[in-house]
């Protein structure tokens, strides 16, 4: 089954009062700053959940960070709306990829991703764990990310959200 989302099927589900987070023109979704914060390697907690890096001028990319926001508490940070000090943390040609900004840490990639979707589903956490002793499994979720990565406009025709960065009413010129 295709699943596509687009401005007129968000409304309707959105009226018929189901839970929907989305992403809008400034970066924030309906759940940013509710739920749990992220732990701090201090034992401490952080104010705000981990920032999820996208591109925010791809459709697919964007239904992806909806997804999280639906199932998880992230802030979703679009490359156009980063601001200087996320922008230094992430590596050189961060725009190749997905990130995952937390206090302590920068994800990229395929652990990015797989970050992501510990946190969303935990029960998965002492699988990845175990895994990630392996480089067979690390070199695996690194190629794998790539090349969906890199056929983000193919996913596009199969799902997609109408990208915060090409929403006309949304744009500061």
């Amino acid at each position: 089954m295709t699943r596509v989302d687009d401005e007129s099927t968000r409304n309707e589900r959105t009226a018929t009062g189901s839970r929907e987070s989305r992403v809008d023109g400034r970066g924030e979704s309906e759940q940013a700053g509710r739920g749990r914060r992220e732990p701090r390697a201090d034992g401490g907690e952080t104010d705000h959940p981990p920032r999820l890096v996208y591109d925010d001028d791809c459709g697919f990319c964007t239904w992806c960070v909806e997804r999280a926001l639906d199932r998880g508490d992230f802030e979703p940070v679009g490359f156009s709306e980063l601001s200087p000090d996320q922008r230094a943390r992430l590596p050189e040609e961060y725009e190749t990829s997905a990130h995952l900004l937390t206090d302590d840490a920068v994800y990229s990639a395929g652990e990015a991703v797989e970050q992501t979707l510990v946190r969303l589903y935990p029960e998965l956490e002492p699988l990845v764990e175990e895994l990630r002793a392996f480089e067979t499994y690390r070199e695996l979720r690194e190629g794998l990310y790539r090349w969906g990565a890199d056929r983000r406009s193919w996913w596009g025709k199969i799902v997609r959200a109408c990208p915060p960065a090409r929403r006309p009413g949304d744009r500061t010129e």
